[in-house]
């Protein structure tokens, strides 16, 4: 018995680094993390952004919005049309307060925001999930979305009504 746990021990932990190894990273998060200042190139990044064959996830385009936002370089891409289009497609399909309010957040870093219709999505988004009760938002999620709204100067009933009803 002792010999058949020493040869199952490895496969055992093979299995578990497996099961735990984190997802693909998209090559746009890998470009924007790794090109620092003056080296970042918005070109290149939405290329990169919309050339891959890996497929955007939630996570991914959160996560990519969300670094941008806290990037004084790369800031400016918030408000470059390929990048709103794509986020503006993706949004009604978020299921997470916490990308929403991270999303909205990052895009209140750009003072003047196109009337492109994208806050608005983000916007009926969060109140969808807010009346489901199936998604919870957090008191984080409302605190960044109201945050991000006074940043703006803009008002939302949606979002007002979500979290005082929260």
């Amino acid at each position: 018995m002792h010999h058949l746990y020493k040869t199952t021990q490895p496969l055992l932990k093979e299995a578990a680094v497996a099961s735990t190894s984190p997802p693909v990273t998209h090559p746009a998060m890998v470009y924007l993390t790794s090109t620092k200042g003056p080296n970042f190139q918005p070109p290149l990044f939405l290329q990169t952004l919309s050339s891959s064959s890996h497929t955007l996830t939630e996570r991914d385009i959160t996560t990519i919005i969300h670094t941008l936002g806290k990037s004084p370089h790369a800031r400016s891409i918030l408000l470059h049309p390929e990048l709103r289009t794509l986020l503006r497609s993706m949004a009604p399909t978020m299921t997470t307060g916490k990308s929403l309010s991270l999303c909205l957040a990052a895009l209140s870093t750009v003072k003047a925001q196109p009337d492109d219709g994208l806050l608005e999505v983000i916007e009926r988004r969060v109140g969808q999930l807010a009346s489901s009760q199936v998604v919870i938002l957090s008191e984080q999620d409302y605190a960044l979305l109201l945050n991000a709204l006074a940043k703006m100067d803009r008002d939302s009933h949606i979002i007002f009504s979500a979290a005082f009803d929260a």
